[in-house]
């Protein structure tokens, strides 16, 4: 026991990466509007050698366009599109998937990102850990509503 704690823990990654994997932060960090602020959790996932038509049902409670796969240690392989899985439902997710899709992480100004994805045209953004776990996918819609109601701050 440490100071009247019972459990101590060491937390060697520092504060960039405890930042990016989008646990609670303090102080100005917890009032800058986040990138992991807006993305939907529970991004649906596949796994190497699953069917494409397995991860379409993953998909559909959700409305999710898209789902990743990971590996056994839950970390991002690729991404698939909705639009590939319908159109070879048996085929396996192996042969469909993007490999190393971009990410982003729950830390990233979710102003900075938004005018990215705009200038980019893309509507949709993995967020994941420093280590490549899914935290959840940012739509570009979510975002602009978000920013458009003048809500420059954290929730919390």
């Amino acid at each position: 026991m440490t100071l009247g704690f019972r459990e101590v823990y060491d937390y060697e990654g520092g504060k960039l990466d405890w930042l990016g994997a989008g646990l609670p932060r303090a102080g100005a960090d917890a009032t800058k509007l986040t990138v992991g602020d807006i993305a939907r959790p529970g991004l649906p996932t596949a796994r190497l050698g699953d069917r494409a038509d397995t991860a379409l049902a993953k998909m559909a409670p959700g409305g999710w366009p898209q789902a990743v796969v990971v590996d056994e240690a839950g970390v991002v392989l690729g991404r698939l599109r909705k639009s590939r899985l319908h159109e070879s439902p048996a085929e396996l997710v192996d042969v469909l998937m993007e490999e190393g899709p971009s990410t982003a992480r729950a830390n990233e100004d979710l102003v900075a990102s938004v005018e990215g994805m705009k200038a980019d045209d893309i509507h949709f953004l993995l967020v994941s850990t420093p280590e490549g776990h899914p935290l959840g996918l940012l739509f570009l819609q979510d975002a602009t509503k978000r920013l458009e109601r003048g809500e420059p701050k954290a929730p919390g």
